[in-house]
């Protein structure tokens, strides 16, 4: 987690994007993706929906290499080596952290897959699945470690790829992406059915590839999402919608109280309870065709459980 290692240079490892006997683009891409699913993953991505006339994007990030530099010539590259000056065998060597950023505008220009090379031997490749019928775009950028490495440690650690990350935004500044969520309701489950419904406004905005994801929150449409090895996100307290009023909960209300007022209350209770489905059924136009039915058979367990307390 958190690195991304080379292709070992063995049978079980090799990097089938560089098999010659590839016809196409897309096994390239599974080729690629495959390497996140490794033990030692050479590979990461994400997976993003684009608004339709969406015509470039801008990709930009970081990683960092190490490298072996001789105990004698760290101070000369500025690394404090106070930690092991009071020890009598001090060590041969110390890992020096090279660290790497990059900044790429990617236009599409009609082709399966937009390459470019970075540092140190890293790869982005940008794949185009779909163009859909809105004219929306799904697309998967993979940063993939193109580093071969012997069977050893130092050679492998050398060629780890550590703390990478992706972020994609717009080439302008504006919010380009749609919801990745193209699910099919197959499902009949009517409990199922209602939770879909219940969160058909909570979108997702990527999917991640040997990563997770998290995208901007601070605005309703998302001008940025990035990878993430340890996402973040702030839960709100949940808390029931308040209906009630006075003590018509109060079992010490309901047992010695008169009847009038006990009926009085139930009564006031019974009349916002069905304001409050009848609010609801005023929102049906906003749930969107697949789901009116569902959302339908819900308001209605509402109202039948209205009609019973005023039996």
């Amino acid at each position: 987690m958190g690195k991304l290692y080379p292709q070992k240079d063995t049978v079980e490892a090799l990097d089938l994007a560089r098999n010659p006997l590839l016809e196409n683009e897309i096994e390239t891409y599974d080729a690629s993706i495959s390497l996140s699913n490794q033990n030692n993953p050479s590979s990461m991505g994400i997976t993003v929906t684009l608004k339709a006339g969406v015509g470039a994007i801008y990709i930009s990030g970081s990683y960092a290499f190490y490298e072996p530099i001789s105990f004698d010539d760290a101070k000369e590259c500025g690394i404090d080596t106070s930690r092991w000056e009071y020890l009598e065998k001090k060590p041969k060597e110390i890992w020096r952290r090279n660290e790497y950023s990059y900044a790429e505008k990617v236009i599409f220009t009609g082709e399966r897959v937009e390459y470019a090379d970075l540092p140190n031997g890293l790869q982005l490749q940008v794949y185009t699945h779909s163009i859909m019928d809105s004219g929306e775009r799904v697309i998967t950028i993979a940063l993939v470690n193109e580093n071969q490495s012997e069977n050893d440690m130092t050679s492998t650690s050398r060629c780890c790829a550590f703390q990478p990350d992706i972020r994609v935004s717009s080439s302008d500044g504006t919010a380009v992406f749609t919801s990745v969520n193209r699910q099919a309701y197959l499902t009949t489950d009517p409990e199922l059915l209602e939770l879909d419904m219940l969160y058909s406004d909570v979108h997702c905005y990527a999917q991640g590839h040997g990563c997770s994801v998290m995208w901007d929150m601070d605005n309703a449409e998302p001008e940025w999402v990035e990878s993430a090895f340890f996402p973040t996100f702030n839960l709100r307290q949940m808390k029931a919608a308040e209906v009630v009023s006075g003590n018509v909960l109060s079992m010490q209300f309901l047992a010695t109280a008169s009847v009038e007022e006990v009926v009085r209350e139930l009564s006031a209770f019974a009349a916002k309870y069905q304001k409050w489905i009848t609010d609801q059924g005023d929102l049906l136009s906003g749930v969107k065709d697949s789901l009116q039915d569902v959302a339908k058979g819900n308001i209605q367990k509402c109202q039948d459980a209205c009609n019973r307390i005023n039996l």
